[in-house]
């Protein structure tokens, strides 16, 4: 994976979550972990669009056909979070989902 820089996210429990930031094309690691498609708003921070987790982010990222649909939604970077364990995964997720309430969140399924 292409890491461009990293980014820490607070979570709803204000516990921090630190991010790889990278471009749209990279490719991803056959690993567990959570993702975060982002774009920045008009101050430059950065937005989230959508927050998931898989047990596999390549096979979940790499799609091209997925990799289409993440830029028609207006996503610029993913941020990448490597977690084994799904319990884990899945807490982090509803941490920052609780925080955020990402616009894509409420039209998927999570």
């Amino acid at each position: 994976m292409k890491v461009i820089s990293t980014c820490v996210w607070h979570g709803y429990s204000e516990r921090a979550y630190e991010y790889q930031i990278l471009p749209l094309e990279a490719e991803f690691q056959r690993m567990g972990g959570n993702f975060i498609l982002c774009d920045r708003d008009v101050l430059g921070d950065w937005s989230p669009l959508y927050i998931g987790q898989t047990d596999d982010l390549c096979e979940c990222l790499g799609a091209l056909e997925l990799k289409r649909w993440i830029r028609e939604q207006g996503a610029t970077y993913i941020h990448v979070h490597l977690v084994r364990h799904d319990i884990d995964r899945e807490s982090e997720k509803a941490d920052l989902i609780s925080r955020f309430r990402p616009q894509l969140n409420r039209f998927m399924l999570n």
